[in-house]
């Protein structure tokens, strides 16, 4: 596994908490307001001029899911480290984690302490729009929430009791089925890492994409010559 002196970590506001805890002091966090993957397209965007203006590291570690378009991005002078996530609970759960919690009930609304901070609760949302909404005559709980029968919180070891209270209410108030899953910090330490060879892809200046695992597996040397020279 290879060991990187300088880092450049770029992530939602989503896992302050988590990441706060977590990195080296000679790490570098950059953290992107909460909402892009409203908008995916602006995100890219904003996630590419990082890429293409960063300096001064050895590698650059995005902490978002395909909801931020990060299958089109491409590396600039610095190897960049993808998960292999469609988005933020993928990262936090494991992917095969999460499907298996989706399948079990496809109604399922996930939250944690990050999502709970940044966006509220589907109740406390309901709340703060229905006076708008009805004078529109839209019915949020069908406009936005129709089909959803469980609130499921993803414990990263972060959550306040507030967070927990507040989300148990939601479900309450909405008739939903409430459960709380603790999967600790580790999926997300495990990534930063660079433990997880399966689970990420490295995008290499050279205009090719390989798995972290694959990268890892070269001789450093030899490996980034032979990218640069294409072959």
């Amino acid at each position: 596994m290879r060991k990187f002196k300088k880092r450049l970590i770029v992530a939602c506001r989503v896992f302050e908490k988590e990441l706060t805890t977590l990195l080296s002091p000679v790490d570098e966090l950059l953290f992107l307001e909460f909402g892009y993957h409203k908008r995916p397209d602006l995100l890219q965007k904003k996630l590419q001029h990082i890429i293409d203006s960063a300096e001064g590291f050895d590698v650059i570690l995005l902490l978002y899911g395909y909801c931020g378009g990060t299958l089109h991005l491409k590396a600039g002078n610095i190897p960049v480290i993808i998960p292999k996530a469609n988005d933020c609970f993928d990262i936090m759960l494991g992917a095969e984690v999460r499907m298996q919690i989706f399948s079990e009930e496809p109604g399922t609304y996930f939250l944690s302490e990050g999502w709970i901070r940044q966006d509220g609760t589907p109740y406390e949302k309901i709340k703060r729009f229905r006076k708008a909404a009805e004078k529109r005559g839209i019915n949020l709980i069908s406009e936005f929430y129709n089909g959803y029968k469980r609130l499921f919180l993803v414990n990263t070891g972060v959550l306040s009791k507030e967070s927990r209270s507040r989300v148990q209410n939601s479900a309450l108030r909405l008739y939903w089925k409430f459960e709380e899953k603790r999967v600790g910090i580790q999926n997300i330490q495990r990534l930063i890492n660079g433990e997880q060879e399966e689970g990420c892809m490295v995008l290499n200046p050279c205009g090719m994409s390989f798995s972290l695992k694959e990268y890892n597996a070269r001789d450093n040397k030899t490996f980034d010559q032979s990218l640069q020279q294409g072959s």
